[in-house]
């Protein structure tokens, strides 16, 4: 293991679980947002809810 993978291994066992699951979550909801915003250049005609229903089919999807 390379000096950074350590410190990084390190860093992510002082956030505990709680952190770490907290950054999932953020990394989570940012992905939506950018796929959100992706989709509305790419649709400008469409609906917040085709958004929506875009944004789910494509996180479900095997190969986003």
């Amino acid at each position: 293991m390379t000096e950074i993978e350590q410190r990084q291994t390190e860093s992510l066992r002082r956030l505990g679980i709680a952190g770490r699951l907290q950054m999932a979550f953020s990394m989570f909801d940012f992905a939506r947002e950018r796929l959100a915003t992706f989709l509305r250049s790419r649709n400008p005609n469409w609906s917040p809810e085709q958004i929506q229903r875009a944004i789910a089919d494509r996180m479900k999807s095997k190969h986003a």
